[in-house]
């Protein structure tokens, strides 16, 4: 079991179903899980330990997507959330969709990033669902800069996510530190529809130590309440 904490947020008042199911997941390995809150939030799972969000950064810096598919998410805000986090803090960073599959240590490495690979591309991309740094690092610094530098009112799904972490861990020489697609990715976030169609026979990689979720997709195509989905969840924890 690592030794180091999980860390994570939630915006508003309760849990789904999946994600605490995806917290649970956790608990069960031993793991030491910390949400981060702004407020009391309903369907915790025991065992999980509560962090007052404001220490990182203030409710008022709260903000939502304001166009596109993604519209009203707080997923833009959970990325400057991270990036101020880890920078000030250091450790590692799960969203609360990510559902474990095993134990995790990775408490013999300064870096962990979570990669994916999509079925319309060839190369792996760094993934923001699980990163570990250390505190004060340049890369978290340089991350929660640029995630600034981007308006809300114009923001594109990813944009400060995926596509500014890829990006910046290639520019500090830090590839080298990127995992498997399959430890936590297996299923791009193009692929979600696997997870809830009655007649898919997928499942994780034996090997592997985690899934990523993507909530997100599933719920813009209204699977996020998926009782298939929470069952097969159960069975492979």
């Amino acid at each position: 079991m690592s030794a180091v904490a999980l860390q994570t947020l939630w915006v508003g008042s309760q849990l789904k179903p999946l994600h605490t199911e995806a917290l649970k997941s956790f608990v069960k390995y031993h793991h030491q899980v910390e949400l981060y809150c702004y407020e009391f939030v309903e369907a915790v799972p025991g065992g999980v330990v509560i962090k007052d969000a404001a220490e990182i950064l203030p409710k008022e810096n709260v903000f939502q997507y304001k166009k596109g598919p993604g519209k009203g998410s707080f997923s833009a805000f959970s990325n400057v959330f991270r990036y101020a986090l880890l920078f000030k803090k250091g450790g590692m960073w799960i969203d609360t969709d990510v559902f474990c599959l095993s134990e995790w240590n990775f408490d013999s490495v300064p870096y962990v990033f979570a990669s994916e690979t999509l079925t319309t591309e060839k190369d792996r991309i760094t993934a923001s669902c699980v990163i570990k740094t250390p505190p004060q690092s340049s890369l978290m610094k340089y991350c929660w800069e640029e995630s600034l530098n981007v308006s809300p009112e114009t923001l594109e799904w990813g944009q400060i996510g995926p596509r500014l972490l890829n990006q910046a861990v290639h520019r500090f020489g830090l590839a080298a530190y990127i995992r498997p697609s399959w430890e936590f990715c297996a299923l791009g976030w193009d692929e979600t529809d696997l997870l809830t169609d009655p007649q898919s026979l997928w499942r994780p990689p034996q090997k592997a130590l985690g899934l990523h979720l993507n909530h997100e997709m599933l719920r813009r195509s209204n699977r996020d309440f998926d009782d298939q989905l929470l069952n097969k969840l159960k069975k492979w924890n």
